[in-house]
Parts: C-alpha cells; sequence; structure tokens
C-alpha cells in the first residue's frame, strides 16, 4: 500500500547491508518493461529482466504485482506495511495535492491534450508518469485522478 512508511523501510534495508533494491526510482529505466506488464505482454518476463539480481523489490508500481511477484520467486519474504487509516488519508491527499501542484508538468493529472503534448514533448517524462497513474489507478480506483480532490469515501475503501 502506497503512503505506508516505504522510504523509511528502504532506508533501513540500506542500514543492514542491502544495496541492490528495486523501487520507484528504477521506473525510469525498465519502463518498456513495465509497459510489458501494463499491458499483460509476458508479464513473467519483465519482472525476471527487471528485479534479476536485486535483493529487495518493493514500493510502487509493484505492490499492485505483489502476487505474481511471490508467485515468481515463491521463497521470498513479504513485508506488509501499515499505518493508520487517518494518517494514510492524510499523506495520500497532501501527496495527490503536491502532485497536481507542486510537481512539474502535474504527474497524475489526466487529459488528452496534456498527456498528448506530454508524449510528445518529454517521451521519458510520459512514460514514467504512465506508470505513476496505473500504479495510483490500480490502488486507489479508476476514477480516483479524474478529479482534483481525492474522493474521502472512495479512497478510504481502498484502505
Amino acid at each position: 500500500l502506497m503512503r505506508t512508511g516505504l522510504q523509511s523501510l528502504h532506508r533501513a534495508f540500506s542500514i543492514l547491508g542491502y544495496s541492490e533494491i528495486y523501487d520507484q526510482e528504477r521506473i525510469s529505466h525498465s519502463y518498456e518493461l513495465w509497459n510489458d506488464v501494463m499491458q499483460n505482454r509476458d508479464p513473467t518476463k519483465a519482472f525476471r529482466s527487471m528485479f534479476g539480481g536485486c535483493q529487495i523489490v518493493m514500493g510502487m508500481p509493484t505492490f499492485c504485482f505483489w502476487e505474481d511477484i511471490l508467485k515468481l520467486y515463491p521463497n521470498a519474504k513479504v513485508i506488509l506495511t501499515v499505518r493508520n487509516e487517518d494518517g494514510w488519508w492524510r499523506s495520500v491527499s497532501k501527496a495527490k495535492i503536491a502532485m497536481d501542484h507542486d510537481v512539474p508538468g502535474a504527474p497524475l493529472r489526466y487529459g488528452t491534450i496534456r498527456r498528448q503534448l506530454e508524449r510528445w514533448l518529454v517521451p521519458s517524462y510520459h512514460r514514467f508518469c504512465e506508470v505513476l497513474r496505473f500504479a495510483w489507478a490500480t490502488t486507489l480506483g479508476a476514477t480516483t485522478l479524474q478529479m482534483d480532490m481525492l474522493n474521502e469515501s472512495t479512497t478510504r475503501n481502498s484502505y
């Protein structure tokens, strides 16, 4: 689940000596593979290619596919991060507002014209945004990104 302390967990793993950690920082280097996963084009092959050599796989968008990843790596350990629901709601709301207003290009915004310009002018940024939008929409519901503000009831149902 997003917004549950994954950055802190990442730091803890690093302190414990884990250096090969796949997280959202690597999305831009593996977009084509994530596109294959999102389009259901041999996701097993894509996962093997992305995660080969990694000691830890965590964060967005991997949490959307944790069951598939666990099937591929049956001896893997799964850590479920949780958070108080009210704190989680505040964090998700704050992140959505920041992504829509503070982050250049408003990566979570939908809109045909914006996405076409993004795809044409900055293709690498567009690829990153596609994975980001997929993870948010999968986690919080497809209609989540179509509005300026998150619907609290619908979003909390995803908790």
